[in-house]
């Protein structure tokens, strides 16, 4: 039998990772809630993130969305000071809640099946 090879593209290369990333989430999510019916409940996990557009409020149908920059604090010293910096990831997140303007700082978390979501609206 021949050695057989694949060349995949980078748009399926994509996908791939896309999907792989979605999974383990759906994985970390489902030990969470094992943990949860065994009485250990942690934290939520959320992020910093700079909002690129504009985003309207949530109609009762439609959930507007808008690309998200994730951000990361760097603690110096051992004081409470921390520098933000950006991890160069981003986002789609989409809002439940009231309008959120351009340029401003949220928390935003991403739910069991993989999708972003506004926590808060502006902090």
């Amino acid at each position: 039998m021949a050695d057989e090879s694949f060349v995949l593209s980078r748009e399926t290369a994509q996908k791939l990772a896309a999907d792989h990333d979605r999974l383990a989430h759906e994985v970390w999510n489902l030990r969470k809630q094992l943990d949860r019916s065994r009485g250990l409940v942690g934290p939520v996990n959320s992020y910093l993130a700079y909002v690129e557009d504009n985003v309207a409020a949530f109609d009762g149908v439609q959930a507007a969305s808008s690309l998200c920059e994730v951000y990361k604090m760097k603690r110096s010293g051992g004081g409470n000071d921390g520098e933000i910096f950006t991890t160069h990831v981003k986002h789609t997140v989409y809002n439940m809640a009231g309008a959120v303007s351009a340029g401003a700082w949220v928390l935003i978390t991403r739910d069991a099946y993989g999708t972003w979501w506004f926590c808060v609206e502006n902090c």
